[in-house]
Formats: structure tokens, C-alpha cells, sequence
């Protein structure tokens, strides 16, 4: 059972609702379907024990995907409130939705990641550099999908990623 090892799926953090001039902010009710799309995938996934990472004070999931999880009763799914790097320490792969901490955590712990967002989420090329294939955008859910299997069934070690340190400050790598 759970062959394929443990998957930690990490939903993006909703800060009050709020939308920021610098912060991607997806539609609530897309993200919702969005996140349907990918309950039902891991569910039919049942090599994988699948963790779906509930970040505190997202009281919008009580109500949504938390109760659709729980109305598919899948056994290879599961829902953790502890905090992420707790959960991470049991982790063969990480999926996140949006490159921001959990994805940097994921990779400072060495464990396979891959970050998936919508293709309107802008990237400097440096990056597709940097990430290779943990950090790849995709223009329909069907694609972000096709995208997590090949990160299930992928070589792992073709989504760890090492990121290389200099004398320089952390700051002065954004710099040209």
C-alpha cells in the first residue's frame, strides 16, 4: 500500500482576503474548483499516501475542500493542521501551489518539490534556470494535472533542487 510514498500538498495561505499590488491572489472560487481537480487526481493516485496541508486561519477551506475531502472518504488522503515543517519531515515529495515559503522550505530540506502555478503568474528566466522542473506554470487544470503525475512517476531526483551559494549576500542574487 501507498507505494509511491508520502505526498505533502501544501494549499496556498489567503492573507484576510486581502489582494496586494505585489502578491499573486488567485479568484477563491477558481481555486476552489482548482482544488477539487486535485483531491480527485490524488484520489485515484492510491500508490501515494497523499497529505493535504491545512494552513491555519483558512477559515474559507472549513466549509470547502476540507469538507470535500472528508465527503470522498479517500484512504490514501488525509488532512494535517501541524504546522509544515513538522509534516515535512515525513515527506517523500512536496506540491505546492504558489512559490512562496513552503516551496523555499521544501527545497532547503532536500526532499523532491514541484510548484505549479497558473501560466498570468510572471517568472524571470533566471528562474526556469534556477528551478528547473519545480517550478513550472500551467494554462489549464487539466495541464497542472499532467504536470503532478509527471512529478508522481518522475525520476525524483529531477526535482530536487540545489541552489547554488556565493560570498555574496542573499539579496544581491536579485540584483544584475
Amino acid at each position: 500500500k501507498n507505494k509511491g510514498g508520502k505526498v505533502i500538498y501544501v494549499q496556498k495561505k489567503f492573507s484576510g482576503l486581502t489582494r496586494h499590488l505585489n502578491s499573486m491572489n488567485y479568484p477563491l472560487d477558481w481555486y476552489f474548483e482548482f482544488q477539487k481537480e486535485l483531491i480527485d487526481l490524488f484520489a485515484e493516485e492510491i500508490n501515494f499516501e497523499f497529505v493535504y496541508k491545512h494552513a491555519q486561519g483558512q477559515e474559507w477551506a472549513e466549509d470547502s475542500i476540507l469538507r470535500y475531502i472528508e465527503d470522498k472518504g479517500c484512504g490514501n488522503i488525509h488532512v494535517s493542521k501541524e504546522q509544515f515543517l513538522k509534516t515535512l519531515e515525513s515527506a517523500d515529495r512536496v506540491i505546492t501551489d504558489i512559490p512562496f515559503g513552503a516551496f523555499f522550505e521544501a527545497i532547503v530540506s532536500g526532499k523532491p518539490v514541484l510548484c505549479i502555478c497558473p501560466d498570468n503568474f510572471k517568472m524571470i528566466e533566471e528562474t526556469k534556470i534556477t528551478f528547473g522542473k519545480s517550478l513550472q506554470r500551467f494554462s489549464s487544470i487539466e495541464e497542472s494535472k499532467r504536470i503532478i503525475k509527471e512529478f508522481l512517476y518522475g525520476n525524483p531526483k529531477d526535482y530536487i533542487v540545489n541552489i547554488p551559494m556565493s560570498d555574496n549576500g542573499f539579496i544581491d542574487t536579485f540584483r544584475e
